[in-house]
């Protein structure tokens, strides 16, 4: 656990050298978007138990999907913009830094922020002030290619795992400045999705700051795009080979006694990467991680020296030769029980510099582990009882430190409303620096508030972040979220 006392380093869910630069303000104008991005990952995105998708933020760029580009500090339904008085139904989505993924069967969606096309859609506008759409539109070279299982938003890229005649393919399109698109140089801008040669049947993708991965059926996992810190999994950082701009295997740990461990599970965010591995041998999972670990976003807890080691990929592979499991503050390796066979799905959610992990506990409930950045109170695990609101008086609920940690920890925020249910949490989301997990069929959020992203108004006279956890809608008594 680290205190922070001086000027945080803002590290851009992608790039070291850009600037996040986040907090309230005014909406844009009502048919023009800003034409440069510095407000990222400041939006919520859930889906209900119909398979609804529900939004509230930022909406700079049409995030919201709701017709307008004005910020809104409450959670509403997203319209399928083909049906009228129709929700938009998603098999699954991503959230990106300004645009959001979805899909249902055959037909990809896209909405929000177009920079560098990242919308996949021809015609759009690519840059300047029309460069967005605030519906969701249909990705057409895409769509009804085959079954799409997979999407992955990404800082300015995007990524689709589609079905094509009984295997799983990669497209990719967006921004490839780093490669991160997959198809190699010179270009650095697809405007329109391309397929990419990952090698066998991929069945999951996910996108980071300007990395991307992909996981194939038989629990391989491939990396390409930027890897200034080993976040596509090619560690070999004395060649200073930063740039992967096609698809390469991650040279994933095997168990003690050499057995091969398969990835059920990849995740993306910034410059990291994570994976849930298993163990054929135990059905145990692990999650091991790799990239830029300054804030703790990698888990690995202390070394034999006892010197923190969630630092930068260069130290991670000097001392402890890649890849290390995800550590509990008590030194132990977070574990994933019975993985393929339990009551819930155990997984992991990366936000900007934080992780929360859906893990099955001992009384069969499914309980949430943090760790990483807490700037924001992301974590869910500590508040500042010395804290006050503006006027002097005690603020206990409302009060942060400002730390960081380099372990999982539980989520204590959250033991009142896991003790009263019978099943726990049962998914978990992250985004910048905002959490969110689902307790009896309800979403629930703490950290970043900042642009409403919790689903509640801004007082004027009070911090931005929330550290109880609060349901997402006004009143949960009026439907299961």
């Amino acid at each position: 656990m680290k205190i922070l006392t001086g000027t945080r380093l803002l590290v851009l869910s992608g790039l070291l050298s850009l600037t996040l630069i986040s907090g309230c303000g005014s909406s844009t104008s009502k048919n023009s978007a800003s034409t440069s991005e510095n407000v990222f990952y400041s939006y919520g995105v859930f889906q209900d138990q119909n398979n609804d998708l529900w939004a509230a933020g930022y909406n700079g760029y049409g995030q919201l999907a709701n017709g307008s580009l004005a910020n809104i500090a409450a959670f509403a339904p997203i319209s399928d913009p083909l049906v009228k008085d129709t929700l938009l139904h998603a098999a699954g989505y991503s959230s990106g830094a300004n645009h959001v993924l979805a899909f249902d069967n055959t037909t990809v969606w896209a909405w929000g922020s177009n920079f560098s096309g990242r919308l996949g859609i021809a015609g759009l506008a690519t840059s300047g002030s029309k460069a967005y759409s605030f519906i969701p539109l249909q990705v057409p070279t895409i769509s009804n290619v085959g079954k799409v299982v997979g999407v992955a938003a990404g800082w300015k890229h995007s990524l689709a795992a589609i079905v094509v005649s009984g295997v799983g393919k990669v497209y990719g399109w967006g921004d490839n400045t780093y490669g991160q698109v997959g198809y190699g140089f010179p270009v650095t801008q697809w405007d329109l999705p391309i397929n990419v040669s990952v090698p066998g049947d991929v069945v999951e993708v996910a996108a980071g700051g300007g990395h991307s991965l992909a996981r194939t059926s038989d629990g391989k996992v491939y990396g390409w795009g930027y890897n200034f810190y080993g976040q596509a999994g090619q560690l070999n950082i004395a060649n200073n080979n930063a740039i992967y701009a096609t698809p390469y295997p991650v040279p994933l740990p095997t168990t003690v006694g050499g057995t091969p461990r398969v990835a059920t599970q990849i995740a993306a965010a910034g410059s990291y990467s994570l994976a849930v591995l298993r163990d054929p041998t135990t059905d145990e999972g692990t999650i091991w991680g790799w990239g830029y670990g300054l804030y703790g976003q990698l888990g690995l807890g202390v070394n034999s020296l006892g010197a923190p080691i969630a630092v930068t990929a260069q130290v991670v592979q000097d001392d402890l030769n890649k890849f290390y499991p995800v550590k509990k503050s008590d030194g132990t390796t977070l574990v994933f029980q019975n993985l393929s066979s339990a009551s819930i799905r155990q997984k992991v959610a990366p936000g900007q510099l934080h992780v929360l992990a859906l893990v099955l506990g001992s009384d069969g409930k499914g309980h949430v582990y943090s760790w990483g950045d807490n700037e924001k109170g992301q974590l869910g695990i500590s508040t500042d009882p010395n804290r006050t609101k503006p006027d002097g008086s005690p603020d206990p609920g409302e009060a942060q430190v400002t730390f960081w940690n380099e372990s999982a920890q539980e989520a204590t925020i959250l033991k009142g409303l896991i003790a009263s249910s019978t099943q726990g949490v049962t998914d978990v989301y992250a985004i910048g620096n905002t959490s969110y997990a689902k307790i009896n069929n309800h979403w629930y959020g703490w950290g970043d508030n900042n642009w409403g992203q919790l689903g509640r108004t801004i007082p004027t006279n009070t911090v931005s972040y929330i550290l109880k956890p609060i349901s997402l809608l006004l009143d949960p008594s009026t439907g299961p979220l």
